[in-house]
């Protein structure tokens, strides 16, 4: 995961001197805003797949604790890769291929061969959620940490009503989230997929 070096505390000092709308800068709304923008990013932009293996009783299996079903990039029993499906298409495949699914919090795979008691899951590392007294660091490049700032500037003078520069610092923000995408894709060709 990238690391910006700037927490949330940090970040809201640097506002705090340069935005003038201070007193609806909440660093609680803070947090909340660079939580956002982390999880869009990683969910979104940021390739940070991590591989990991579960335990799988014949019919569910487990997740870790900060790892949900929207997270699983691809899953494996020993060599076979399972198609992930709908709880309905589950019901429709009857043995035609390795499948898994989500209801609710349960996450199920039906396999095509038996004795099979661990799954490896390749899945999307999301950055932790963030708090006001986080000394978790922002989870961009730190060449990109304006982005986030212009994310947070905007959001704040949206807050506080002033929809020009609201508009202004959104529109920054835009313009360097569609750059940080071609930066990322840039460093992020691998071979295969």
């Amino acid at each position: 995961m990238y690391n910006s070096h700037y927490t949330v505390k940090t970040i809201s000092n640097l506002l705090k001197n340069e935005v003038d709308i201070q007193s609806s800068i909440d660093e609680t709304a803070i947090a909340r805003w660079i939580t956002s923008l982390e999880q869009l990013l990683y969910a979104d932009v940021i390739k940070d797949y991590r591989t990991d293996a579960v335990d799988f009783d014949g019919t569910n299996f487990t997740l870790f604790e900060d790892v949900k079903f929207d997270h699983i990039v691809k899953l494996y029993d020993e060599d076979e890769e399972l198609v992930k499906c709908s709880p309905i298409a589950a019901h429709q495949f009857k043995g035609e291929k390795a499948i898994y699914w989500c209801e609710g919090d349960n996450c199920y795979a039906k396999l095509l061969r038996s004795g099979v008691d661990k799954l490896t899951v390749i899945f999307k590392a999301m950055p932790e959620v963030k708090t006001a007294d986080s000394s978790e660091t922002v989870c961009v490049p730190n060449e990109w940490i304006e982005m986030v700032l212009s994310k947070v500037r905007g959001e704040a003078y949206k807050l506080a009503g002033d929809d020009a520069q609201a508009a202004k610092w959104l529109n920054d923000y835009n313009t360097q989230l569609e750059q940080f995408k071609v930066w990322v894709a840039e460093r992020q060709k691998w071979f295969g997929e």
